[in-house]
């Protein structure tokens, strides 16, 4: 097994570089770089349709959200769209509107979709439940205002990457069971899924030198969690959930030189052994994070189209 070859061009740079790492920078100046070079390497964004920006009421306080609409030619005159809610990755602790803005537009012309990002808050100044919290306040705030946004409650999927897909996993989880929303897909790009070990075999093939490493793992649970016992909880470590069955059908994407990939793949048998449907698809010469980064890596382009394509088939 071998990297994609514009992977590993990349990780060269990176490397030669010799930056700090965010652990080693003031939270606000890792957050920036983190944004700036998201930005500089997101895959093209398609013309869409609109875009507006809002505030929603959450537990003391409130949380930015970002709508995109598709144009009129990707909607072919159809009033109520699917509906996709999208977390953002960073290791609760990064990351943000800005920084996902090409993802979620792809996702709002390619599949076409009303697409709505959430701007959860951030560790450490806002640690743990209070990012799995703020989305599932955005979750049933979507689902509320479906009709309004020219969307359909009943074709909602979520999609999230890394951090956002362990808080994907955590927002299905938590909605099982309430008869009053019914989520129709979700897509987990490389999910955190068992914080409480650092220990499989691929943290141990992939620690360090591609991109995501354990010590930034170490890192971002650090500054999410209030103590060691948390990691535990299944809305920190969906993998140690007691149940799966009734979640929604699944696309589960994963990279073959992450150390997160054990854990994603575990997650996928978890689905499978309660009956849920679920596609796992492994592009296993990427690395963590390629999802987002479709100016550098051609893969990028390739996944983001495969997931829109899911979401359309599973809505339809």
């Amino acid at each position: 097994m071998t990297l994609d070859p514009q992977t590993k061009g990349l990780l060269d740079e990176i490397a030669a570089a010799d930056g700090p790492q965010y652990w080693e920078m003031p939270i606000d100046e890792a957050r920036e770089f983190f944004n700036t070079i998201s930005a500089d390497l997101a895959t093209p964004a398609p013309d869409i349709g609109s875009m507006e920006d809002r505030m929603i009421p959450v537990p003391d306080g409130e949380i930015g959200v970002r709508i995109y609409q598709p144009t009129e030619a990707a909607r072919g005159g159809v009033q109520e769209l699917p509906l996709v809610l999208h977390f953002h990755g960073g290791g609760f602790v990064l990351g943000g509107l800005d920084a996902y803005d090409a993802v979620c537009q792809n996702l709002c012309e390619r599949t076409p979709a009303v697409v709505v990002s959430v701007d959860y808050r951030l560790a450490p100044e806002h640690r743990f439940p209070i990012a799995v919290d703020d989305s599932i306040v955005a979750t049933r705030w979507a689902w509320a205002e479906a009709a309004g946004l020219g969307a359909d409650a009943s074709c909602m999927a979520l999609v999230g990457d890394s951090a956002g897909g362990c808080l994907v996993a955590a927002v299905t989880q938590a909605l099982r069971d309430d008869r009053d929303i019914n989520l129709a897909y979700q897509v987990l790009v490389y999910p955190v899924t068992d914080v409480g070990t650092l220990e499989t075999a691929s943290y141990g093939k992939f620690a360090e030198g591609y991109l995501l490493s354990k010590e930034m793992m170490a890192w971002f649970a650090e500054c999410y969690l209030n103590s060691d016992a948390e990691k535990m909880d299944p809305r920190v470590s969906p993998l140690r959930a007691e149940r799966f069955d009734g979640l929604p059908p699944a696309l589960v994407i994963t990279a073959g030189f992450d150390p997160l990939l054990d854990e994603g793949i575990a997650y996928v048998k978890a689905l499978e052994g309660a009956g849920v449907p679920v596609q796992h698809v492994n592009y296993e010469h990427q690395i963590h994070a390629f999802w987002s980064l479709g100016a550098a890596i051609d893969e990028a382009k390739d996944a983001l189209g495969m997931a829109a394509a899911a979401i359309r088939n599973a809505v339809a």
